[in-house]
């Protein structure tokens, strides 16, 4: 299908993409599960209210790795994407080399379900006291254990996601106070568990995934020291068993007229907070949203800063919500030295031996 028009180019290494209109086909693909206001059916999605980005490049990004809502298939096909955006394979092709010539699809993260590796999900709000103590703590995340995800917000806050051992969360987070000289807010994340237990041999496929997540079966057998038949039969178990999750290492300074934001909703009264809620579902341009715990928290792109605080004054004249704040996200970068060391441990070790039957009686 050839792709409609739109203004398009490049300038100074940045994309610099034009607006467009999606139909209703792209807003059911690019709606929250369950649609509760059927928002995405009555109204299609412009590029204005996307936060400047092509409609069809963002849905197919969020088709192929969206993690608000867990994209297990790590080897989702363009033509799957296609199918499910009402477009054909070599346009999601010719669209996916457009933004990692562009620079703001640089690659994909391959993560192992966290409950595989024992460990709670969640995330740490971190107000630092000050620029200084926010460097010393940007400096020090890296060589942290179970640190993933880190959004560098404008002044001096600190987001990040987690994946720590619960008797673990405690010292962790009074080494971020030890940092940051505040005491962070720890917000656990529900995960689904996984179906399925990791064997070694699983271990060298996701540690080949990681390498190259989208690389080629034949390329993912040879790093794995395995046959192309077992690595097949072995990434089904593993997508089945809802052991790996895929998501889109993405740099929005490379796209021009997008800010991004965390909206954060507190809310005074329980009675009203389904409607607030179901509301931050249908909000376009979402890339994460959290819903447990005492607050709501939707990351969303909007062209500018005005825009964001547009939407922070809408939510706050909601029923039931006490208070509502926007951080400015300046970037978003995975730290993940510790799950490659974690991943090599144990794709390296030794097969465990088969349990010595008991001699038969008699013998």
């Amino acid at each position: 299908m050839a792709e409609r028009g739109g203004a398009r180019g490049r300038e100074g290494g940045r994309a610099v993409i034009g607006p467009r209109r999606g139909g209703e086909g792209l807003g059911r693909a690019l709606a929250p599960r369950g649609d509760p206001a059927g928002f995405w059916r009555k109204r299609p999605i412009c590029l204005a209210e996307a936060g400047n980005l092509d409609t069809t490049d963002l849905a197919i990004v969020r088709q192929l790795a969206h993690p608000a809502t867990f994209q297990w298939d790590v080897r989702v096909s363009y033509a799957d994407v296609g199918r499910a955006l009402g477009i054909d394979e070599e346009t999601v092709r010719a669209r996916v080399k457009k933004l990692q010539d562009a620079g703001v699809l640089t690659g994909w993260d391959v993560m192992p379900n966290p409950r595989v590796l024992g460990r709670d999900a969640g995330r740490v709000e971190l107000p630092c006291v000050d620029e200084a103590a926010k460097r010393r703590t940007m400096d020090a995340l890296p060589a942290m254990d179970g640190i993933w995800l880190v959004f560098d917000n404008y002044g001096t806050s600190i987001g990040l996601v987690a994946f720590w051992e619960a008797p673990s969360v405690p010292r962790n987070l009074k080494l971020l106070e030890a940092l940051g000289g505040r005491p962070p807010m720890w917000m656990p994340m529900t995960i689904p568990p996984a179906a399925v237990e990791l064997e070694r041999i699983d271990w060298r496929v996701v540690r080949a995934l990681r390498r190259n997540p989208r690389g080629s079966f034949e390329a993912l057998a040879q790093d794995a020291g395995l046959s192309e038949r077992t690595v097949r039969r072995r990434l089904t178990r593993l997508t089945d068993g809802r052991a790996l999750l895929i998501v889109p290492r993405v740099d929005q300074s490379k796209v021009d007229g997008l800010v991004m934001g965390m909206l954060v909703v507190e809310h005074k009264d329980p009675k009203t907070r389904g409607d607030v809620d179901a509301f931050l579902r249908t909000l376009p341009g979402t890339v994460f949203a959290w819903f447990e715990g005492p607050v709501s928290r939707v990351s969303l792109g909007r062209r500018n800063i005005a825009d964001l605080d547009a939407l922070r004054r809408e939510v706050g004249a909601m029923p039931g919500v006490a208070r509502v704040f926007v951080e400015i996200i300046i970037r978003r970068f995975t730290v993940d030295a510790w799950l490659d060391d974690l991943v090599e441990r144990r794709a390296s070790e030794p097969a465990r031996a088969a349990p010595k039957r008991s001699p038969r009686r008699g013998s």
